[in-house]
C-alpha cells in the first residue's frame, strides 16, 4: 500500500500522516488479543510504559513492527534502508496522574542526521477520554528545542 504523492507532501509539509489504515479489522482484534495477554501476565504498571523493545521477546510485537504495509508507508517517505531503532506501547488507560509530555522523538535517538520516523500504531480507540495522540503541525522545520 504505497502512499500517494499527495501524501508524501502532506507529510514532508506537516511532519505528520494521518490516518493511514494498514491494519485490517482481524489484525487489530488479533494483536489486541495478544496485547492483553501480555498484559494480564506482565501486570497493568509494566504495560502501561515499560514495554520497551519487547520485539525481541514477543514475536507478535516484532510481526507487528515490521508489517509490510507499515514498511511500505516508510519506504515511500524516507527510502528502502529502514532500521528499527525500538518497539514501545504506551498504554493510555484513561484519566490518571501520568502523562506523556509534549516532546520530540528524534530527540532520544542522537542521530546525526535527526532523521527519524516514528510509527504510531493503534490497536484500541484512541479518544481525548485517554488521551490520544496529539500532534503540533510543522514544528519538524523548526530545530530541536530543549526539553
Amino acid at each position: 500500500m504505497p502512499l500517494t504523492k499527495e501524501q508524501v507532501e502532506a507529510f514532508e509539509m506537516d511532519g505528520f500522516l494521518a490516518p493511514i489504515p494498514v491494519l485490517e479489522e482481524a489484525e487489530v482484534t488479533r494483536y489486541r488479543h495478544l496485547f492483553d495477554e501480555l498484559e494480564a501476565e506482565l501486570g497493568r504498571e509494566t504495560a502501561s510504559n515499560s514495554l520497551t523493545d519487547y520485539h525481541f521477546k514477543e514475536s507478535f510485537i516484532w510481526e507487528l513492527a515490521t508489517h509490510p504495509k507499515i514498511l511500505d508507508c516508510i519506504e515511500a517517505l524516507i527510502g528502502p534502508d529502514i532500521a528499527l531503532l525500538s518497539s514501545h506501547f504506551f498504554c493510555k488507560y484513561g484519566q490518571e496522574e501520568k502523562f506523556v509530555a509534549w516532546h520530540q522523538d528524534v530527540t532520544y535517538w542522537a542521530l546525526d542526521p535527526p532523521l527519524e520516523i516514528t510509527a504510531w500504531v493503534a490497536i484500541d480507540d484512541s479518544n481525548p477520554e485517554n488521551g490520544c495522540m496529539r500532534v503540533i503541525p510543522c514544528s519538524h522545520h523548526q530545530q530541536i528545542v530543549e526539553h
